[in-house]
């Protein structure tokens, strides 16, 4: 931790809560049957993930402790592949 820092140690010891927001799943996928046992399928998702952080800490503590809370948003762009084999029964 870089103690040096004023915007750190008013941030120390804090707690951060997330808002909780519903997000679209974007997904595209196919199945290709290599016979009538054996299938592959691939597929690709896209989530555009976007929720407010909330970070509080203890602030100065002379003479007068003033909390500190800070706001701001996170966002996250994931992507996800998936390939599969398929073996039926």
């Amino acid at each position: 931790m870089n103690t040096a820092d004023q915007t750190v140690n008013a941030l120390g010891s804090t707690s951060a809560s997330f808002s909780s927001s519903l997000t679209p799943v974007y997904t595209l996928g196919t199945i290709y049957n290599i016979d009538e046992k054996w299938s592959v399928s691939a597929a690709v998702a896209y989530l555009p993930i976007k929720t407010t952080a909330t970070f509080n800490g203890p602030g100065a503590t002379a003479p007068v402790n003033y909390p500190v809370t800070t706001t701001g948003e996170a966002k996250l762009n994931t992507t996800d592949y998936v390939i599969r084999l398929g073996y039926r029964f």
